[in-house]
């Protein structure tokens, strides 16, 4: 049961090719989990970003403030409320 020739995607081979049987030689679920695949990790890897931004925002402004001396409650509440916010956008 040989397959007609034809080209392929990531080593998949493209949906409009048929089997000698006449089935489909990619089932749309395989193709789907594929390109789902590809946009799961195209999120997690912005939420990674926009999570790293932060921390290293609120890691520029703990030592700014300590270097500043200006290290009180306020400032402190002010770093993590700006890092907080940073979380909630990854999500």
């Amino acid at each position: 049961m040989g397959m007609k020739s034809g080209a392929c995607v990531a080593g998949v081979p493209c949906a409009n090719l048929k089997r000698d049987s006449g089935e489909p030689a990619i089932e749309l679920e395989v193709l789907f989990k594929e390109i789902s695949g590809f946009v799961a990790l195209a999120i997690e890897a912005a939420a990674v970003l926009v999570v790293s931004y932060g921390a290293l925002q609120a890691v520029a402004g703990v030592v700014g403030s300590a270097f500043s001396r200006t290290a009180d409650a306020m400032r402190g509440r002010e770093i993590w409320l700006r890092f907080a916010t940073w979380i909630l956008l990854a999500l």
